[in-house]
């Protein structure tokens, strides 16, 4: 075999591995990592409900800082991915890279947080504002100008998160923590 058709191969085989690869984002910069989102109100941390497409985002507790044997849930890691701006998208690693969504389109308060199928859609935008402190935001979805919140300030854990009318109140203030 010639070394052109050879070199010719290794390239198809390497094209053909990079296509394959699951969830690669389109829009990863550089600096864009894995998080976990922390409430600043509760000090929990979202993941979803399973691992399936289409379930709520709850906050429960966060595993990384359990003490005595904790452990890190796949469910809590989120890659931050630019979109342009402050505007980024999340997507889980345990959710088959499901993004971070707003249900049924960004429109009226109250509605449910989900992870779905990534599709960098208006509904999975998150414009990170400061939230007064190093590493605290407040996340709020352009498409509906409402903000990622807890209902009522609560602390309980599996509480499902929402859109709420910004705010700038505690459940709407998240802790975005490097896994590094």
């Amino acid at each position: 075999m010639s070394t052109r058709r050879i070199v010719a191969a290794v390239l198809a085989s390497l094209a053909t591995t990079v296509a394959l690869l699951p969830g690669t984002p389109a829009h990863a910069v550089a600096g864009d990592g894995w998080y976990r989102i922390v409430n600043i109100k509760s000090g929990l941390a979202l993941q979803g409900r399973t691992d399936q497409n289409g379930v709520g985002v709850i906050q429960t507790y966060d595993t990384s800082s359990l003490a005595n044997g904790g452990y890190t849930d796949a469910r809590q890691d989120w890659l931050k991915v630019h979109i342009s701006g402050s505007n980024y998208a999340f997507r889980n690693a345990a959710a088959n890279w499901a993004a971070l969504t707003v249900s049924s389109g960004a429109s009226s308060t109250t509605k449910p947080i989900i992870q779905w199928t990534y599709s960098a859609s208006q509904d999975q935008v998150w414009e990170l504002q400061s939230g007064g402190s190093a590493n605290v935001f407040v996340l709020r979805n352009p498409a509906s100008n409402k903000c990622l919140a807890i209902p009522n300030g609560s602390t309980a854990t599996g509480v499902q998160a929402i859109i709420w009318t910004c705010n700038g109140g505690q459940e709407q203030k998240w802790r975005v923590i490097d896994n590094a």
